[in-house]
């Protein structure tokens, strides 16, 4: 059953949410070459983006559980509650049309998991500061990917 969401999930949310806008841009490509070295150019609008907050995880490993808290829907009409409902396997070549971002917060720390196609994956951890305006990630550290014809664990 999924919760409605706490004052800091929202605000993670909010930040995750930001990625929507770099999607479908040049930009987009850039990410795609830092995070898994895979120069990938992107044919394919994506339809929309889930980010949801799961119960367990591991905020040093970057381990990301599989209980859906709360799910959020982005797209071009903005961020929003959504529903457990959605194909997150639908694929359009080398990505899905429906991106998924999975975290888990604990101790001013966040584990996220990031899914872009059925071979580029990753989990990354922060630390979370408060701003005036929201929240941000500091210290991002990728501790886990798979790309195309590789993956490997990047720390403990």
């Amino acid at each position: 059953m999924l919760t409605e969401p706490g004052k800091t999930s929202i605000l993670v949310a909010e930040n995750l949410a930001s990625m929507w806008f770099v999607l479908n841009t040049p930009q987009f490509s850039d990410h795609v070459l830092d995070v898994y070295g895979v120069d990938e150019e992107v044919r394919t609008p994506f339809a929309s983006m889930r980010i949801v907050e799961v119960t367990d995880g591991d905020v040093h490993t970057g381990r990301i559980g599989s209980v859906i808290r709360t799910v959020w829907q982005v797209d071009n009409h903005g961020l929003r509650l959504g529903n457990d409902e959605f194909d997150s396997n639908a694929a359009d070549g080398a990505f899905v049309l429906h991106p998924v971002f999975k975290f888990f917060l604990a101790n001013q720390r966040i584990a996220v998991g990031e899914r872009l196609g059925p071979e580029l994956s990753c989990h990354k951890t922060a630390d979370l500061v408060e701003t005036g305006k929201g929240i941000c990630f500091e210290n991002i550290q990728v501790t886990w990917r798979i790309s195309p014809n590789s993956a490997f664990c990047v720390k403990g």
